[in-house]
């Protein structure tokens, strides 16, 4: 699970709106492609950035889609990326069991799961989830809590994920607290 601040540090930085309206434009003149793709997980971290982003691609009329967590996202947000384009919101769901969600620290409950898969879907947004099974602790019981999550609403589309104890990750440096073995 999770080592990225192991790559990029545990602090966020921000490109400039100016810059990444610059290198867009540069991309539409010089290509003409009017779709784009954000992976950038962060990047509903900061509501102020977002919102000016939205500002600038209603200008520059293009389409696009990006990852956020459910707990940076707020219905006035939403709307705002919906008209400045957004198509597509891939959540970090990870789980529909507390038990889980806890015992991989992601710091969110499965309520703002729900909350954030609602509020993208009522904006008009096409909502696509992202899953992990075979977490420490998983059970059953914990996989019927994700699908009663799912079922309780609707992703247009999801990426179920193995769990994996990436490098830099608490799983990989503490296994034995997970109850697992690394080979």
């Amino acid at each position: 699970f999770c080592g990225s601040h192991v790559v990029f540090g545990r602090r966020a930085r921000f490109r400039s709106v100016k810059n990444v309206v610059a290198e867009i434009q540069h991309v539409i003149d010089k290509m003409g492609y009017r779709g784009f793709n954000f992976h950038d997980d962060t990047f509903c971290l900061n509501r102020q950035r977002v919102m000016q982003l939205c500002e600038e691609f209603t200008k520059l009329d293009i389409v696009w889609r990006c990852l956020s967590r459910v707990d940076t996202i707020d219905e006035k947000m939403l709307e705002a990326m919906q008209k400045a384009g957004c198509k597509e919101l891939i959540l970090g769901v990870e789980s529909g069991s507390q038990k889980i969600l806890n015992r991989l620290q992601k710091g969110t409950t499965v309520e703002q799961n729900l909350r954030a898969m609602k509020l993208t879907k009522k904006a008009g947004i096409q909502l696509k989830v992202g899953i992990i099974v075979g977490s420490p602790s998983e059970t059953w019981q914990t996989v019927e809590d994700t699908k009663k999550l799912l079922k309780e609403c609707p992703p247009d589309f999801w990426n179920v994920s193995t769990f994996t104890p990436f490098p830099g990750s608490a799983v990989w440096k503490y296994p034995e607290k997970y109850g697992l073995k690394i080979l």
